[in-house]
């Protein structure tokens, strides 16, 4: 299994009335998928592998946006 890596996933504004209302039990399903915390309606954090990405891109591209969250360290 790849290492997984932490992704925030959000609807796009622009697509919010369309996006299908099972979106999120949809990524929260997907093999590889594990979910951090509360979600929103509008906004999940996940822990994923690159193929579980690919697999939500793959879906959902269309209403949403999916970044890697870039650690902030503090010194």
């Amino acid at each position: 299994m790849d290492q997984d890596d932490v992704f925030v996933i959000a609807v796009k504004r622009e697509r919010s009335t369309d996006v299908p209302a099972d979106w999120i039990e949809v990524v929260r399903g997907t093999s590889g998928v594990t979910v951090m915390g509360d979600a929103s309606p509008s906004r999940i954090q996940v822990r994923a592998s690159a193929e579980a990405i690919s697999r939500i891109r793959d879906r959902f591209s269309d209403y949403l946006h999916i970044e890697s969250l870039i650690p902030h360290r503090l010194s």
